[in-house]
């Protein structure tokens, strides 16, 4: 039966105010009852317990009164009666652990700790150390920055029994700890939670990871499980120069996949005397990528500072590559960096020279000998020195070095007088020379050396030419006068007939050279300075057409390399030879006339057509590739006029007929 609480209610107060406190409670504690959820009569009744000195049921309906509020989410008003009964009973667990609790949610963590620490201190204090870890595990969710409170909870889990929670844990601080890049405390975590599970894969990829990035290699070692942690542990140590720690964890296999940790493990192989499996991993790579060719090459080159034969092997591998690839200049270079690195390497030397031969690079294949003869005398090889010795100096007898090789050699050979040697060996070499003219086949020239065809472009009046940039200013020559810049030289009368017929003139072979006389005295008997002045001068144009040829081939492979500027230079240097002139001049041409520099292009094609040709063929390409320039410059008439002479001497060549009608058609509109 329902009661009639506001009558009730105001009975109570009447009976309060009569100074009746126990029916004044009674009266209210029948509202309460009939009506629990009445908390303002539950708190009124609370207030008379506490009145009538019964403490322990006013506590009891505040707590009943706070329960209920916080479950229906009142938390200030659930705080506030927790507060009131921790004023009654300072201890009341109940009521601090639910302060505790709404503090934290309300991001008072100050007062959140407060009361979460007096629950756990009132647990330890009687002997409830399980409760007491558990409230240490709340403290440590409190806040995630808060690291310290963090690993004493998740030690406090394991006083629990709950060690998956506490290694999830720790995970979890390491993790947050390294991205705020305290390593250091990250890996002390870490190895904590390593004492919980050793085996766990996930924390030790964690450990390695962390050790690897302070640098402690040794312990990362301890950690490392998979084949990704070998490769790393390898290639670190190769970063640090220890290529015998590196060789224990570097492998083909684990590097299969990765060119440049590949060259690592073969550089440790190497270092570490495991040449076989190193040059081994070299042959891979150079058959995979050749144009790693340049990195094996440093990487034998450094290698050969500490092991030579190993570094020899690696740069003669690579060396081989461009030979095989046709690059001989690349597998001089090689060997050249090498014999740079280590002097007097007797079989690098000749490997050098070997390729510079076959590869007719004539003058790296001067130096290399000359380096090679050395290197022979150094070693106590004068028989080899000797024989190089000689070579170099018939070869080039103003070159005071190569006769002082040959006299230290005779020296170590026990020669009593060197002097004389040499001075026989010059002139038997003088008489040679003399008696042998040059046959200049390489580029077909067949000018004699001594009074070469005047070749001479068909009539035509020369604009005014600009001086060339200085890098490429074209050689001077005493057989080609530049044309003034300001105004233009006198037109030349020639018919490309009488050009031509100079050509075969020229073809014919040159007479035989008288052969100087010989003194009656035996050489030995000579003064050795006359000596090498008669061979210097018997020898002086063949030893500058033999430069001059070797600069061409330079030129060509400098150009074909993509080297223009240098190829430029050599193509200059070697157009101050007549007989060399020709090939040089219009290889210029050519390349200024892809550079769009056509001023300079014409003033070679010009130049190369007072050299003389080697066949008719290349006669009628050239002037057909001036008059092409001409044109461009819109130099109609000097076009017009070499078209007309080349038709003349070849009849239909190429559209010749209808660029004589195009620029005929042009000269007359003016």
């Amino acid at each position: 039966m329902a009661i009639d609480r506001p009558a009730i209610l105001r009975n109570a107060e009447k009976l309060l105010r009569q100074g009746k406190l126990e029916s004044a409670i009674a009266e209210y504690l029948r509202v309460v009852e009939d009506q629990p959820q009445d908390w303002n009569t539950a708190n009124i009744l609370g207030d008379l317990y506490m009145r009538a000195g019964q403490s322990d049921k006013a506590v009891e309906q505040f707590a009943r009164i706070a329960d209920g509020l916080l479950r229906d989410g009142f938390l200030p008003k659930a705080a506030a009666l927790y507060k009131k009964i921790l004023k009654i009973r300072p201890d009341d667990g109940h009521a601090l652990l639910q302060a505790g609790e709404i503090a934290a949610t309300q991001g008072v963590l100050v007062d959140a700790r407060t009361y979460l620490n007096a629950v756990a201190e009132r647990r330890l204090a009687r002997g409830d150390r399980h409760g007491a870890a558990e409230i240490r595990v709340r403290l440590g969710s409190l806040d995630p920055a808060d690291f310290d409170a963090r690993r004493i909870a998740a030690r406090a889990r394991i006083e629990i029994g709950d060690g998956p929670g506490a290694l999830r844990d720790l995970k979890a601080i390491a993790a947050d700890l390294a991205q705020k890049g305290r390593g250091a405390d990250a890996m002390v975590v870490l190895q904590e939670a390593a004492e919980l599970n050793p085996t766990d894969e996930d924390l030790r990829g964690q450990l390695f990871t962390a050790y690897v990035a302070a640098g402690d290699l040794e312990h990362a070692e301890a950690y490392a499980t998979a084949s990704d942690h070998f490769r790393i542990l390898g290639g670190a140590y190769v970063e640090r120069g220890d290529f015998t720690s590196a060789a224990r964890f570097l492998t083909a296999e684990t590097a299969a996949d990765n060119p440049e940790l590949l060259l690592k493990v073969a550089e440790a192989k190497l270092r570490t005397g495991a040449l076989d499996e190193g040059l081994a991993i070299v042959r891979q790579l150079l058959n995979q990528e050749p144009a790693r060719g340049p990195a094996i090459t440093l990487l034998g080159c450094d290698i050969a500072g500490s092991v030579p034969e190993a570094g020899f092997a690696v740069v003669e591998m690579a060396a081989e590559t461009s030979v095989i690839e046709g690059d001989w200049p690349s597998a001089a270079a090689a060997l050249e960096e090498f014999v740079t690195r280590v002097h007097d390497h007797i079989p690098a030397l000749m490997r050098l020279v070997e390729i510079c031969f076959d590869g007719s690079l004539e003058a790296t294949l001067y130096t290399a000998q000359s380096q090679l003869a050395d290197a022979y005398l150094a070693s106590g090889g004068a028989a080899e020195a000797r024989v190089i010795a000689e070579d170099l100096m018939v070869r080039d007898p103003s070159e005071s070095s190569h006769i002082e090789q040959l006299r230290r050699a005779l020296a170590m050979l026990g020669e009593e007088d060197p002097d004389r040697i040499i001075a026989e060996r010059l002139s038997a070499a003088a008489e040679d020379m003399s008696a042998i003219p040059d046959p200049s086949t390489d580029l077909s020239f067949s000018a004699p050396a001594d009074e070469p065809p005047t070749f001479v472009a068909p009539a035509v009046t020369r604009a005014p030419v600009h001086e060339p940039p200085p890098l490429i200013a074209p050689p001077e020559e005493e057989e080609f006068t530049a044309p003034s810049k300001t105004e233009a030289p006198p037109a030349v009368e020639i018919d490309l007939s009488d050009v031509l017929a100079d050509f075969h003139r020229a073809s014919a072979p040159p007479p035989p050279p008288e052969r100087p006389p010989v003194a009656a005295e035996p050489a030995a008997a000579h003064d050795l300075d006359q000596v090498f002045e008669q061979f210097r001068d018997q020898a002086s144009r063949a030893s500058e057409h033999s430069t001059a040829r070797s600069e061409y081939e330079r030129g060509v492979a400098l150009r074909d390399a993509g080297r223009i500027d240098e190829s430029i230079r050599a193509f200059q240097t070697a157009s101050r030879e007549p007989r060399v002139r020709f090939h040089a001049a219009a290889a210029l041409g050519r390349l200024y006339r892809q550079r769009e520099a056509l001023l300079e292009a014409v003033e070679w094609f010009e130049q190369a057509a007072q050299a003389p040709a080697p066949t008719p063929d290349e006669a009628h390409a050239l002037f057909y590739e001036l008059a092409q320039a001409l044109e461009t410059l819109g130099e109609v008439e000097r076009a017009l006029a070499i078209c007309l002479e080349l038709r003349a001497d070849a009849g239909e060549y190429r559209d010749v007929s209808l660029r004589i009608n195009r620029l005929a058609k042009v000269q007359t509109r003016g």
